[in-house]
């Protein structure tokens, strides 16, 4: 399966309805097809397969559309490459993510083991003072997602505080971080909201 015929699968699967639905909801997404997350999901599947991944699929697939964003996060998420062939991708997959279901969606196709995590933790350091509204909700779902244990409690405060981009997606996922860890770590969550620095609208 090359490149050409992904491109022709996933138009295959377009639908109308998902179209309308998804343009409506992710207002930043551009050049919407209209394909489902479980036919991505399958899709996704598929390459990992059939391909040589890392010599086919994501050095020569052009990104195009927003199932495209997705799919390419997807492929990265599943694929059995090593963890710092995975950052890589990852890096050149952030200025594509233009809208908060891509970002989402990939963030939470991953599978860290312990190992991983502090170094995946230093790769997001990079990028949270990016001044892209998507790269910077990349890092703080990641840490939604990846890093709500006891152990990166403090670290997690320290990135929001630093965290200076008044962008609505990226306000909100520090919203939606704090309401997680709210109900995992209460009394934390308390005291540090008694005494922070985190603008109004958050």
């Amino acid at each position: 399966m090359d490149c050409d015929d992904i491109k022709q699968l996933i138009l295959s699967k377009q639908e109308d309805r998902i179209k309308i639905f998804a343009t409506k909801i992710y207002p930043d997404a551009t050049n919407v097809i209209g394909v489902s997350m479980p036919n991505l999901r399958i899709i996704a599947k598929q390459i990992i397969k059939s391909d040589n991944i890392t010599n086919n699929f994501l050095n020569h697939y052009t990104i195009e559309s927003h199932e495209d964003i997705i799919l390419y996060g997807m492929v990265i998420a599943h694929s059995k490459i090593s963890l710092e062939n995975k950052l890589i991708y990852i890096k050149e997959l952030l200025p594509y993510i233009n809208d908060w279901s891509s970002c989402d969606t990939i963030v939470t196709s991953f599978k860290f083991n312990d190992d991983e995590r502090n170094r995946i933790f230093n790769f997001l350091l990079e990028y949270k003072n990016s001044d892209n509204e998507y790269t910077v909700r990349f890092v703080i779902v990641m840490l939604l997602f990846h890093f709500m244990y006891d152990i990166y409690l403090d670290d997690i405060i320290n990135i929001i505080e630093s965290i200076t981009l008044n962008k609505y997606y990226t306000q909100m996922s520090i919203a939606w971080l704090i309401a997680t860890m709210f109900t995992r770590y209460r009394t934390y969550t308390i005291n540090y909201l008694n005494n922070n620095n985190l603008n109004d609208f958050i």
